[in-house]
């Protein structure tokens, strides 16, 4: 009997297995069936090792391992979401207290997907930041302490909130042009005598932390006007002057409701209200008798001047309260996106959070916590939830030179690329307001040692439920979707599949020809 393949007589057929006697054994047959395949593993496996147990090790166990590998990856870039601009999201609640469960919900597929789970977890849910800003841009006591005639006071709070607060006509009748230059000229002669630049000038004739806040309480811990004002930040934004309590690790609602909730109590500031004087339909180019020169110093006051600001952009008025991730700066985000809050009534602000879940393709990133509005305010500002409002800020800076000069104070320069965050929070919440029964709210007043009468505002801020949603959003077309997973398969499934099995295959018997020899030692 033949002991090897190269034993077999000359005359038989190599490729003809029938014609092989018999009384070949079993091992002569795999290793011709070997040597006549066309699979380059096949022979380098064989003809290193001629047994059945040399090739299994060398070449059957790597091929199934990488076959696997391959599998599964083709697998994930298949069944992975496809995108268009969130197309496909994934909202899952995800609760943290003491016994719960995750629902994991696909939007826009076949159908839903639900994952349950109970954990134990006692960290709770960050708390939102909180801004406080005045409606009102400035303090109409303020401005009468300083004698600001009422049309230097209008064009101040252009100056906060933008050229949009004027009417059209102040830039085009030629008295508007008038009263735009000598409000410049007192704007800063007013400057030199107090030795102010704008951003102080504004802050000097905005309202206080201590003159809005009477009373705060985290969870158990209450505090006077002081202690809450210490944790207040005051930022310049669109609104004027507003304080912002920024979150932090600590601010966590660890119960679910309103017992471990951020509370505040507002004082009545509706006597800091600007009026209103003049007429809307009076014309600044009009010519006339009784005609007011807008271009002259006039009385004292913060009245609103309504040949000047449109009163339709001033139809808000009263304390609002804003509530934002803590990576997001609030110069813009207050405009419009807060609460107005009534005097003599309480405020609940059921938080909702968002966290979005981006795509694993996404471009590297920097962690949240290495950003701290206290610590460095322009790398706070240079992110890719602020970038936006840097770029606007640095827009409007460039086309009119010195229009919103309060708050977009920090200059961003010519090109700046913005640090994109892996995490971010997106806050909503839901705002239920009801009347203090004038007993309760006098008893409140004296217990805080406030004036009697004197109304208040309480506004607590609070989960009604310890859930958040995880929003996965994925930004592939389906089309580049389809590119990238055919190039991705045929990389795998080409010829880089014999490539990369010729290189597993090499590393066994390297290792299996260094074991040989520890053992022949």
């Amino acid at each position: 009997m033949a002991e090897n393949l190269e034993d077999l007589a000359p005359e038989e057929d190599l490729d003809d297995l029938k014609a092989m006697s018999s009384e070949r054994r079993t091992v002569d047959i795999i290793g011709h069936v070997f040597r006549v395949t066309t699979n380059h593993g096949f022979g380098h496996a064989w003809s290193r090792g001629r047994t059945v147990k040399m090739t299994i090790s060398s070449w059957l166990i790597p091929n199934c391992a990488t076959t696997v590998v391959l599998l599964f990856g083709s697998a994930f870039l298949v069944l992975s979401p496809p995108g268009h601009e969130a197309s496909s999201i994934a909202m899952c609640s995800r609760p943290h207290g003491f016994g719960h469960h995750d629902r994991q919900q696909v939007a826009h597929g076949q159908g839903d997907q639900a994952k349950v789970a109970w954990n134990e977890n006692d960290e709770g849910l960050q708390l939102p930041s909180v801004a406080i800003c005045n409606l009102g841009l400035l303090s109409k006591s303020r401005i009468e302490a300083m004698n600001i005639p009422v049309n230097v006071s209008n064009f101040i709070m252009g100056l906060v909130a933008g050229t949009l607060l004027y009417r059209p006509e102040v830039f085009v009748a030629e008295e508007g042009r008038a009263f735009l230059q000598e409000s410049t000229r007192y704007v800063g002669d007013l400057m030199k005598e107090r030795n102010l630049t704008l951003v102080q000038l504004v802050d000097a004739l905005s309202l206080r932390c201590e003159d809005m806040i009477a009373y705060c309480e985290f969870g158990l811990n209450g505090g006077d006007t002081t202690l809450c004002c210490g944790f207040m930040t005051p930022i310049p934004t669109t609104l004027g002057q507003c304080y912002v309590s920024f979150a932090g690790e600590r601010t966590r609602q660890i119960y679910r409701g309103a017992h471990s909730s951020f509370s505040l109590i507002f004082k009545d500031v509706t006597r800091e209200y600007p009026g209103q004087v003049g007429s809307c339909r009076v014309k600044l180019g009009h010519v006339g008798s009784g005609r007011v020169k807008l271009g002259h110093v006039g009385q004292v006051g913060s009245d609103i001047d309504t040949r000047i600001i449109d009163p339709m952009r001033k139809a808000k008025q009263g304390l609002q309260i804003s509530l934002f991730s803590n990576l997001t700066h609030p110069g813009l985000f207050v405009a419009g996106g807060g609460t107005v809050i009534p005097p003599g009534t309480h405020t609940d602000l059921e938080v909702s959070l968002f966290e979005p879940l981006l795509d694993w393709r996404e471009k590297p990133c920097a962690p949240a916590d290495s950003f701290d509005f206290h610590k460095d305010p322009r790398a706070f500002l240079f992110t890719s939830v602020n970038c936006e409002f840097a770029a606007r800020g640095e827009a409007v800076r460039q086309y009119c030179g010195e229009c919103n000069m309060y708050f977009n104070a920090v200059s961003v320069g010519a090109q700046r690329k913005c640090v994109w965050i892996c995490q971010q929070y997106d806050f909503q919440h839901t705002a239920v307001t009801t009347r203090i029964p004038a007993g309760l709210e006098a008893k409140i007043s004296q217990q805080l040692g406030l004036p009697e009468g004197e109304k208040l505002s309480v506004v607590t801020i609070f989960y009604p439920r310890l859930l958040y949603h995880l929003n996965t959003l994925t930004r592939m077309s389906i089309s580049e979707m389809i590119s990238e997973l055919g190039g991705e398969m045929g990389l795998f499934l080409g010829s880089s599949l014999i490539s990369l099995l010729e290189v597993v295959v090499f590393v066994v018997l390297a290792l299996c020809a260094f074991w040989g020899k520890l053992r022949s030692c």
